[in-house]
């Protein structure tokens, strides 16, 4: 092929090639698929490409063989793991002859997000090969960024185990959407925030979703007041709690007038933030991230979570932060509006 038909098809070819792994590199930051594309040109640019690519990855029933079996690629490259096992009867541990209930992944080591449906799943994520009989879980040494995206609060806080003194000592930032099917009443989540607050030693960070306060916005109240007493027993300060209100759920209140929607949504933000100096907030979601809106076209809050796990995961603006912007432009609000707290 002549030259010049090489420099057509390959618009690279006259640029250094530090520029051109540059490119490769910012390439590979843009989007998975466009990393995968990256990874096949040469070795120079898998090399690249490859820590973007296996960074983070998701596990669901449909594709649970890839973590069962002991030759899952790159584990050590995994930065951010969506954890979605099968039942409990289907989960084996590959090593053991007999089976087992939990996975043997040592090679999984530098975790520093994961997402899980429950406490089991967590649970099952790492297999004692030693005993077979319990989870080790010391591939999560150096996570410290836990989500419950299905969560059913049977998790019981208050029996010691590995599980619960992981989640205890480990996690700093901690994030619960509730399962569909907990059946849970209005006191359930307070319940569980206080408790979590009081028992989790390391956590600073919290969020966790509140759907009643779409029912009842006055619930506001218990709930600062719950977080007020728990912060009282704890050695170590929380720095941000934020209530995570589905807007789907909420805009259902005012289905005629969104406009009403939005400033009755701050105006619960503003009592939130103004009675809690600021490290109590409310967010909105399920339909505010293009993020989600592009991963969530079903409309199923499941899809929604999942979206906003990812956005968070690879390096888009966290649940916290994301209150803290809503906590700041609802202060402005009230003081252009002349809005005081209603809870």
């Amino acid at each position: 092929m002549p030259e010049e038909a090489v420099a057509n098809v390959w618009p690279f070819s006259k640029l250094p090639i530090d520029v051109v792994l540059l490119i490769f590199q910012w390439g590979a930051l843009l989007s998975h698929e466009l990393g995968l594309s990256i990874s096949r040109v040469c070795k120079e640019a898998r090399k690249l490409a490859f820590p973007h690519v296996f960074q983070t990855i998701f596990i669901s029933d449909a594709d649970y063989q890839l973590l069962a079996s002991p030759n899952l690629p790159y584990p050590t490259l995994v930065e951010n793991l969506w954890f979605d096992p099968p039942t409990r009867g289907q989960i084996h541990c590959p090593m053991y002859i007999r089976g087992c209930d939990f996975l043997h992944q040592p090679h999984l080591s530098n975790i520093i997000k994961i997402a899980v449906s429950n406490a089991f799943a967590l649970r099952a994520l790492n297999c004692d090969p030693s005993t077979h009989q319990g989870s080790a879980l010391s591939n999560l040494a150096s996570c410290q960024y836990l989500t419950f995206f299905d969560f059913d609060d049977v998790w019981n806080f208050n029996t010691p185990s590995k599980i619960s003194t992981f989640v205890f000592e480990n996690i700093t930032h901690l994030q619960i959407f509730w399962s569909t099917f907990s059946d849970r009443d209005n006191h359930r989540g307070m319940d569980c925030m206080g408790r979590i607050i009081v028992l989790c030693n390391a956590l600073t960070h919290l969020a966790i979703d509140a759907p009643e306060l779409c029912i009842q916005p006055s619930l506001l109240t218990r709930y600062r007041d719950m977080l007020a007493d728990t912060k009282k027993k704890r050695a170590r300060d929380i720095t941000a709690v934020v209530l995570m209100v589905d807007w789907h759920r909420w805009i259902g209140n005012h289905p005629e007038n969104r406009q009403i929607a939005w400033e009755t949504f701050f105006q619960l933000v503003f009592s939130a933030t103004s009675k809690t100096d600021g490290y109590m907030s409310i967010v909105h979601w399920g339909s505010s991230l293009k993020s989600e809106r592009k991963w969530s076209r079903s409309g199923s809050s499941a899809a929604a979570v999942r979206a906003l796990w990812k956005h968070e995961a690879v390096g888009g603006e966290t649940v916290w932060e994301l209150g803290s912007r809503k906590a700041s432009y609802a202060r402005w609000l009230a003081e252009e509006s002349g809005w005081v707290a209603k809870f």
